[in-house]
């Protein structure tokens, strides 16, 4: 089974353990100002996306938790101007008028086949355009964000949707349609999908289990316009959401998915069947660093799944799936 793995990743480009150093380099040629203040409580981004302290250049360094809040909020709004910079459009749902959320659209003008990418992130405090507030702060944009992937979404020619699921409340109201992470999910499925003919959606962590949630009850336009489905570290499984799905919706999940999933093992290296889907490893430890560790590797499935010569019109994965399942390490809830 590895060799067949190995030899269909390898249709998607050069080994996909090779570049990542490259890959998430920060872009600096796309660096603007941004309307956040570029410091903020002595800390700034340099341009390879660290953050540091201005007067040290020292990286971040613990003050309490309501120091560390104040400055993700500062990251958070950091982030979101970036990709406004990038052409992403701030739509606030369902109405400016009413309690809302913002999550960020763009149709790329170049897009002639329809091709959506559908980013979800994990639970937490991450809010849209981060996988994990943590390494926004700890480590880089580069691993902690979506803008890496945005920049490469872009570059592709394909249109992006970043939802926003963690901000369910707006003052003291809930927001109508946003009310969890799974309604806001659905939420954004229904409002932005029909637009299109063809989507692939990655999501991170409790992501996943509001993607299984999604396929459960909206199954007919799932299979009609997702060509694939880019799981990182998932919890799906720890809800048990697999079980509730139908013979056929789980035969679906098996044959347009992949879970990159947290490991000493190298990227790439095959599970088998775990929870309903395909797992191979991240190439990392750390659950937060799951993302950022396959982007290199299911960056080329994406691009394969949407190319016009892709051919596959029912299954990227079934030729290689192994019937075995294997036992993974405990799955984390926030990021």
């Amino acid at each position: 089974y590895a060799q067949h793995i190995m030899k269909r990743l390898a249709a998607f480009g050069a080994a996909a353990a090779t570049g990542i150093a490259a890959f998430y380099s920060y872009n600096g040629s796309k660096k603007v100002e941004h309307k956040a203040s570029p410091t903020y409580l002595g800390y700034h981004f340099n341009d390879e996306g660290q953050l540091r302290q201005v007067d040290s250049d020292k990286p971040f360094e613990w003050n309490g938790a309501s120091h560390y809040d104040a400055l993700g909020d500062w990251v958070t709004d950091h982030i979101q101007d970036a990709m406004k910079d990038r052409g992403l459009e701030e739509h606030f749902v369902p109405s400016s008028k009413s309690p809302h959320v913002n999550i960020f659209f763009k149709k790329h003008p170049l897009d002639s086949s329809d091709n959506l990418i559908f980013l979800v992130q994990g639970s937490g405090a991450v809010r849209a355009g981060q996988w994990a507030r943590s390494l926004c702060i700890n480590d880089s944009l580069s691993t902690g964000s979506m803008l890496p992937l945005i920049d490469w979404i872009s570059d592709e020619g394909f249109s992006v949707l970043v939802a926003n699921p963690n901000l369910n409340v707006d003052g003291h109201s809930k927001i109508p349609g946003s009310e969890s992470p799974e309604a806001h999910t659905l939420f954004c499925w229904d409002s932005y999908s029909p637009d299109f003919s063809q989507v692939v959606i990655v999501a991170h962590s409790y992501g996943g289990k509001s993607v299984f949630d999604l396929i459960s009850s909206r199954f007919d336009s799932i299979k009609d316009k997702v060509k694939y489905i880019v799981f990182t570290d998932s919890v799906h499984g720890k809800y048990s959401c697999h079980e509730k799905l139908s013979p056929e919706q789980l035969a679906w999940v098996r044959d347009h998915s992949i879970n990159f999933v947290e490991s000493s093992d190298p990227l790439n290296t095959p599970y088998g069947i775990v929870h309903g889907t395909p797992c191979l490893s991240a190439g990392h430890t750390d659950h937060v660093y799951t993302t950022a560790c396959s982007q290199p590797s299911f960056t080329r499935i994406i691009k394969t799944v949407l190319s016009p010569s892709d051919s596959s019109s029912s299954s990227l994965n079934s030729p290689f799936i192994p019937t075995t399942t294997t036992t993974l390490p405990p799955l984390l809830l926030d990021d």
